[in-house]
């Protein structure tokens, strides 16, 4: 996550075009990451598919073996556009596939999910960190209007104006928080 985090500051789509060989090193980084993030992902699925063939476990042996396949074919593709990105270059726009891809992983483990439910997301820790995550993305919402109101009443004084936006803004941010603490 730390290497997807700061290679991405490099991520710049409108360099491409330019042939730029620092952002072309780039892009084959991030796909590098993508690409073992997802080897690493099949590792962690196998182990328990391993333990269930040992046992002669077969009820989640299908859903399991789904995802392990729904990543190795992401692996496949990152594995095949590796190459792609040099300075020859092909298409400029190959970094979309890293879209494609990943609306492909999201689909398909959603549709396994929600097929077999002894592997769901249903009372899991997934829930419970999507939870904390729109806690924080709203205290950063609380903060960045915070400054902005504060910026905005330190030139221009308390308006109506003024009034009205920290009003609307602090009742956009309640409700959004209101929305999805709703079970």
């Amino acid at each position: 996550m730390m290497a997807l985090a700061s290679e991405s500051a490099n991520f710049i789509p409108q360099r491409f075009n330019a042939k730029v060989p620092k952002t072309i090193a780039s892009f084959r980084i991030i796909n590098c990451i993508l690409l073992i993030s997802r080897a690493a992902l099949i590792c962690e699925y196998s182990i328990p598919v391993l333990y269930m063939l040992k046992r002669r476990q077969r009820r989640l042996l299908l859903p399991l073996l789904l995802c392990c396949l729904t990543f190795l074919v992401s692996v496949i593709v990152y594995a095949s556009i590796w190459s792609t990105f040099s300075e020859e270059g092909a298409s400029r726009h190959l970094y979309r596939a890293w879209y494609v891809i990943l609306g492909f992983e999201v689909i398909s483990i959603l549709v396994i999910s929600s097929v077999w439910r002894a592997v769901s997301f249903k009372n899991t820790h997934v829930v419970k960190r999507m939870g904390l995550l729109t806690i924080i993305l709203l205290g950063e919402g609380v903060l960045n209007t915070a400054r902005e109101l504060s910026d905005t009443a330190l030139h221009a004084g308390w308006t109506a104006e003024a009034f009205g936006q920290a009003l609307v803004a602090v009742l956009v941010i309640v409700s959004i928080q209101h929305l999805t603490s709703q079970g």
